[in-house]
């Protein structure tokens, strides 16, 4: 039991937290305080090849539009966070400076 509630203080703790079922079920349980990244700074390229594996992507799009060709790409790199990780985020637009064919398209 004990295990169990230290997975429920866990989960309590992620984005979702636990469903209405859990909450009633496991009443007592408390969440376990999750510190925010003040300074973060992305230092290594691994690093961050690493965290867009986990937690990003490139995608594209081939789509019918009114071109000559009748279809347009669209190219999109795509890093997902909670809003807690805000400076997380912002840590990224500051490595990239937000420009794709000179930081991430090489990256």
């Amino acid at each position: 039991m004990e295990g169990l509630q230290k997975i429920l203080s866990l989960k309590t703790s992620l984005n979702l937290g636990l469903s209405d079922t859990l909450k009633t079920a496991f009443s007592i349980i408390v969440p376990i305080n999750r510190s925010l990244i003040q300074d973060q700074k992305i230092l290594d390229p691994y690093w961050l090849a690493g965290f867009t594996s986990g937690e990003g992507c490139f995608r594209i799009s081939i789509f019918k539009s009114a071109t000559k060709l009748g279809e347009a790409v669209s190219l999109i790199f795509k890093i997902s966070q909670h809003t807690r990780d805000e400076q997380l985020i912002k840590s990224f637009v500051e490595y990239f400076g937000c420009d794709i064919n000179e930081k991430i398209i090489p990256f």
